[in-house]
């Protein structure tokens, strides 16, 4: 192996690639790169390496999420240099000239052309061929600033080589200051091309043009993270507190349903324990998963905890949320645990009827000073310390 590249979707500020050439054996640091900025970050090893594992480890996150840092990885690939297609292959420049010390085989040697106009190196690849990088090594005097990378699959049967209106660019850089530069870049093309816009030197030079081929050794395999996301539905009902549920960055809705396994009666209620809240959600329960009832809504919700007291009857209970809070800074779902207490008391909730009762409105306060002796006033059954309380406003 001899490169790593790491396509970010929340980038670290740093990223580290170390090779261990046996199953149990030491890992040895091949690669690394600091102030990432980009979101492809190729990690060039030092020399080449016959790797049995690879660890690649990550630094400090770049962006926060709900105020938390969050480093994503799209995708992780392992390649080696060992097929160049531009090798030696039929090369020129805008002038019509061959440009074969871009693409022999010695470092040392250079191609250049005047900087006077904006500039071209095209190198044909004999057929269309699939990619996955470009390199292209320039003489530390004279790195251009500004050019952009473009493929082409085709060309007329009266020229050798693609016109410029079949060309498609497929990168571009306008502040560059690399002077050896691998792109990481997918594509199937014939003709690949520079196109050089800008430069503080006289010339534009180029001392190497690879483009390289071959299979991505990481793909299919099956990775190990030492810390990886853990945020899943199941920590809201897992019993540990710290523990939580996060919904996917940028969710602009998001829900959580629990599955008894079978109908069941609730009557002790819910309790959601949120770690961000949902500004607007619903509770909907189910018997069967295809017909819903709605048993609690909430708008404008602000609270950590929600308490619902509701009774039902259900096998599902299904959190639909729908506005997250702007509190946290990014809109963010996040729930510490959701608590739905059984009942084994089965009359709770139930309809109560009985054939003799006191009617509770005959002994109210005002009772005792009503002016009439034959109703009364009385305190609830069994009262110890039961009082009545005149207030002579005037």
């Amino acid at each position: 192996l001899t490169l790593a590249a790491v396509r970010w979707r929340y980038p670290s500020s740093s990223v580290s690639a170390s090779c261990a050439g046996e199953l149990f054996g030491k890992y040895l640091q091949v690669a690394a790169a600091i102030e990432i900025q980009d979101y492809i970050t190729p990690l060039v090893f030092i020399g080449q390496r016959k790797c049995q594992k690879v660890l690649i480890t990550f630094g400090k996150p770049v962006h926060n999420y709900a105020d938390e840092g969050i480093v994503g990885i799209r995708e992780l690939e392992l390649h080696n240099f060992n097929k160049d297609h531009a090798l030696q292959e039929p090369i020129i420049d805008s002038d019509g000239q061959p440009a074969d010390l871009a693409v022999d085989t010695d470092v040392t040697t250079r191609w250049e052309i005047d900087s006077s106009s904006p500039k071209n190196l095209t190198v044909d690849l004999g057929e269309p061929k699939y990619a996955w990088g470009v390199r292209v090594l320039f003489p530390s005097n004279s790195i251009p600033m500004s050019f952009k990378l473009a493929i082409a699959n085709s060309s007329d049967d009266t020229a050798a080589w693609a016109a410029d209106e079949n060309f498609t660019v497929i990168e571009g850089y306008s502040s560059n200051y690399v002077a050896d530069l691998y792109i990481i870049t997918r594509f199937v093309a014939r003709y690949v091309r520079f196109v050089f816009i800008s430069t503080t030197y006289n010339v534009y030079a180029v001392r190497t043009l690879q483009v390289f081929g071959g299979p991505n050794y990481a793909l299919g395999e099956t990775p190990l993270a030492v810390k990886s996301w853990n945020h899943s539905t199941y920590e809201t009902v897992d019993g540990d507190p710290d523990t939580f549920w996060l919904a996917e960055p940028m969710s602009t809705a998001a829900q959580v349903r629990i599955d008894f396994g079978d109908v069941h009666f609730i009557a002790g209620g819910v309790k959601i324990t949120w770690k961000f809240a949902a500004e607007n959600f619903v509770i909907a329960v189910s018997r069967d998963g295809l017909e819903w009832d709605e048993i609690y809504a909430e708008v404008g919700n602000v609270a950590n905890i929600t308490h619902i007291g509701n009774c039902f009857t259900a096998r599902y209970v299904e959190v639909r949320m729908t506005k997250p809070s702007r509190l946290n800074g990014d809109g963010a779902y996040a729930i510490y645990g959701i608590t739905i207490r059984f009942d084994t008391n089965l009359a709770h909730c139930k309809t109560v009827s009985a054939t003799h009762f006191i009617n509770s409105t005959q002994f109210l306060p005002f009772s005792a000073n009503d002016g009439d002796p034959s109703t009364i006033w009385m305190p609830y059954q069994g009262a110890t310390n039961a009082s009545l309380i005149w207030d002579f406003e005037d």
